[in-house]
């Protein structure tokens, strides 16, 4: 009995890290086709890119800025990854010129969880005037979004919960559209699973960045535990490391990291009857 729910278990995980792996590199593969778009159209020497003028320099600029640290800067936060892509999209060339905003929408996937994309798919959220509206909305938007990116500060004497209930309410208050829109009742209900996954992620980011000295993408899975037991305590870090299997050097890849921490929690076995 044992045994068949630890093999099953263990076929399920495999299965969802090799997901994982095919999903990660076709998102890799638009997101660096989205880049170098975006790069060609900067240089208009795209084939079938914009005029020259199509883009004035602070387009060109804030475009520039933004792929040169998808490219290049990894050690950029998804909050900081999402100021710059919602910056550029928020551009008069993205709102004007349908490709820029195509290849800036296949960024924002890549940076935000998919049931935030939905919505931003579903609803107009960005935010063209500096008047005293728009830049209230702005932050409340930001606000929120970065809480669902891992960003999330609690005050003494609050719990995250709390916290997310008044982003909710306030991004319901400032954008009044959100109320006929079915992508965000689903935010809206996850909101507080999508945040508290995202800090999960964005602490095992950090584990990893400082564990993986040599950037191979992958870490120690000894030196990951003892870590995680010392920030999680040792019980939580134990059923979010369960399942995970070390390589020949002792190593566990990103990417089955990151199928640990989505999958469904690990069936128990059912316990015997006694007769």
């Amino acid at each position: 009995m044992h045994g068949s729910v630890a093999e099953r278990n263990a076929e399920q995980l495999a299965k969802r890290v090799e997901k994982v792996h095919h999903d990660a590199g076709l998102e890799n593969e638009r997101l660096l086709g989205a880049c170098l778009d975006l790069l060609g159209m900067c240089s208009g020497n795209a084939a079938g890119s914009l005029p020259s003028n199509a883009l004035d320099e602070v387009a060109r600029d804030r475009i520039g800025v933004l792929v040169d640290v998808l490219l290049h800067d990894h050690h950029r936060t998804p909050a900081e990854q999402f100021d710059l892509v919602y910056t550029a999209l928020c551009l008069p060339a993205a709102q004007h010129h349908r490709q820029v905003q195509r290849s800036l929408l296949v960024v924002l996937r890549s940076v935000v969880p998919e049931t935030l994309y939905r919505v931003f798919e579903s609803v107009d959220l960005f935010l063209l005037q500096d008047d005293e509206q728009s830049l209230r909305q702005r932050d409340v938007l930001m606000k929120f979004v970065h809480a669902l990116l891992g960003e999330l500060h609690v005050p003494d004497g609050l719990v995250e919960e709390e916290v997310l209930s008044v982003y909710v309410e306030n991004m319901k208050a400032v954008f009044p559209v959100l109320a006929t829109c079915p992508a965000w009742q689903v935010v809206e209900r996850d909101a507080v699973t999508i945040a508290l996954k995202a800090k999960l992620f964005a602490l095992l980011s950090r584990l990893c960045a400082v564990l993986d000295e040599d950037k191979t993408g992958k870490v120690k899975l000894a030196d990951l535990r003892s870590t995680a037991e010392r920030v999680l305590r040792k019980g939580q870090a134990s059923r979010l490391l369960e399942g995970a299997q070390a390589d020949k050097d002792g190593k566990i890849a990103y990417p089955q990291l990151a199928a640990l921490l989505t999958r469904p929690p690990l069936k128990k076995p059912a316990p015997v009857q006694s007769r």
